[in-house]
């Protein structure tokens, strides 16, 4: 029983580089073209912060309850999801007029 623990728990640490690795490289494709109007639209901040709803339950209980591994992995999605929602709201594009999360057009 033991070695099955010891594989699971390999599982687990391979399972949170692999999420780091899945993590980069989607952020690093949109990172580069933050700055695009097409990018921003794309990305549905609703749907993020949804996003937030359902892992910050998650991550207090693992925190609480003294699950390391889940809580790095739900802290790292929470991570993931702050950067989403600032492209997504269009914190870095240029030349437009914000209007709380919305983009309108500069006369």
């Amino acid at each position: 029983m033991s070695d099955l623990k010891s594989v699971i728990e390999g599982g687990v640490y391979i399972a949170i580089v692999l999420y780091v690795f899945r993590t980069y490289l989607i952020l690093n494709k949109l990172w580069a073209r933050r700055h695009s109007q097409e990018v921003c639209e794309s990305i549905s901040v609703m749907a993020l912060l949804v996003s937030y709803g359902t892992t910050i339950p998650f991550f207090l209980h693992r925190v609480l309850n003294g699950h390391i591994q889940g809580a790095v992995q739900d802290g790292m999605a929470l991570g993931y999801i702050t950067i989403m929602l600032l492209i997504g709201s269009g914190v870095w594009v240029k030349g437009q007029k914000r209007q709380g999360f919305c983009l309108i057009e500069k006369s």
